[in-house]
């Protein structure tokens, strides 16, 4: 099953990550450190060999450290990238582990697909936007230390950023499953429906993709 997640989640990972890569050069990138609930649910068993249900809680910096090897430093987190304007262009995004000085790409994550013909807005006079709730599959994937699929609806908060119309924070409950080859985590395991990814306001540091070694 695990390896089973491991390609579904390889495939969604690549289908979202060139756009973005590939258009970067002509577009406003904006980067969000996230926040990341993970509560986590698996099949245990007891001294006597009974089965138990295990549960524990992961967040941003234990997924920093399963996909890169090391816990991070101050200068270092998982980010989300996403694409300024049209809707259509949420599709184009990724999740990296990162160090932002200098800004440096340690390890993609994972990415997100957007339901946009379900989107619903909220504009301004002007027909500015200024949040979407939007349906939202999370994909992560760092090989056979993490991979897993995740979904909610995301509230997404726009603002204008060199008067184009910009992602500015969002936040989301998420429920899913996965599975991991590293001890840190279960094998295979359920993500509760009181898990979470935030999206920080968008760093004003941060205007371009990380390079990868």
């Amino acid at each position: 099953m695990a390896s089973r997640l491991i390609a579904f989640a390889s495939a969604a990972l690549l289908a979202s990550l060139v756009p973005l890569r590939a258009n970067a050069g002509g577009v406003l990138i904006t980067a969000h450190e996230l926040n990341i609930t993970l509560k986590l649910t698996d099949q245990g068993t007891t001294s006597g060999g009974e089965n138990k249900i295990t549960r524990s809680t992961e967040n941003q910096k234990d997924v920093f450290s399963v996909c890169t090897g090391s816990p991070p430093t101050k200068t270092q987190g998982v980010f989300l990238f996403m694409q300024c304007g049209a809707f259509s262009a949420l599709n184009t995004n990724e999740i990296d582990a990162i160090d932002t000085n200098p800004l440096t790409g340690l390890q993609k994550v994972g990415s997100l697909s957007f339901d946009t013909t379900h989107l619903v807005d909220m504009t301004k006079s002007g027909g500015v936007v200024k949040q979407v709730s939007v349906p939202v599959v999370l994909t992560l994937n760092c090989g056979e230390n993490l991979s897993g699929i995740a979904w909610g609806t995301m509230d997404l908060k726009y603002s204008d950023l060199s008067t184009v119309s910009c992602p500015e924070s969002a936040t989301m409950k998420i429920t899913g499953s996965g599975g991991s080859a590293n001890q840190a985590l279960p094998p295979l395991f359920i993500i509760d429906d009181t898990s979470s990814l935030k999206a920080k306001n968008r760093d004003g540091a941060i205007q371009t993709l990380p390079p990868f070694p």
